[in-house]
């Protein structure tokens, strides 16, 4: 039911496009069920300040106030297409809608942490790669993002989707959701955690082991290098509209 607005951009140097956003709900097989088209609008390119790994390139929004309130729960991706030659830009993000109500029987906490901790967008990730890409000490959500979604959890969402009533109702939750929100750890019946969910916050490791240890409930750890590192959130937004200095 909350609202979220999309920020956009052409590359360096590429003419203004006309496009369209098209957001498509995760299902057991493929072609994912369309759930939104906006309508077409006009992108241009916008650049990016040294800092926009750490804190976003402070974009104004493309696409306001999209309202998920009668979107059904699951994890979704957006494609854009350009109107006057239908080309499509596959997978430019991802998000999940919450269920309103906690049904109690599983959810699923995708790794969300771990996609931006290797996301270089903007110069530097949480590790180096080669002489152009820095090691960062912080990393921002707000950017553009690759679709580290379908090198692995997708997989784990259309099999959890293929299979209704095995589990009960799936509802889907992000590393935040779960550090943010300690009833998503309590009223669930199963948890599960998807593959290489490796950055955690000590809250959310706490929650996790007291779960295990205190309340004796059913957790299943679907990857490796689970938990590995620890982080720390941090409100640390770049403004929108914020003066560029052309870096992309």
């Amino acid at each position: 039911g909350q609202f979220f607005n999309v920020m956009a951009s052409t590359g360096p140097g590429q003419p203004d496009r006309r496009v369209r956003l098209e957001i498509f709900r995760i299902g057991a097989e493929e072609p994912d069920r369309l759930i939104w088209t906006s309508e077409f609008v006009n992108i241009g390119h916008h650049g990016a300040t040294a800092s926009a790994a750490a804190i976003g390139p402070g974009w104004p929004p493309t696409f306001s106030k999209i309202d998920t309130a009668n979107w059904p729960a699951g994890v979704y991706s957006a494609d854009l297409v350009e109107q006057t030659t239908g080309v499509r830009d596959i997978r430019v993000f991802q998000l999940i809608v919450r269920s309103s109500k906690l049904s109690g029987q599983t959810i699923c906490k995708l790794g969300i942490n771990t996609y931006q901790a290797y996301n270089d967008w903007g110069g530097h990730c949480l590790y180096p790669n080669g002489d152009d890409i820095r090691r960062g000490l912080i990393v921002s959500f707000d950017r553009p993002t690759p679709p580290t979604f379908f090198e692995y959890d997708v997989y784990l969402v259309r099999w959890l989707e293929s299979l209704p009533g095995t589990f009960g109702h799936v509802d889907y939750c992000s590393n935040f959701d779960f550090h943010s929100q300690p009833s998503l750890n309590s009223e669930y019946k199963l948890l599960i955690t998807s593959s290489h969910d490796e950055y955690w916050s000590k809250e959310e490791f706490d929650q996790v082991e007291y779960r295990i240890y205190s309340l004796g409930k059913n957790t299943c750890f679907l990857g490796g290098n689970t938990a590995y590192c620890q982080i720390r959130y941090a409100d640390v937004n770049a403004p929108v509209g914020m003066q560029t200095l052309g870096r992309q």
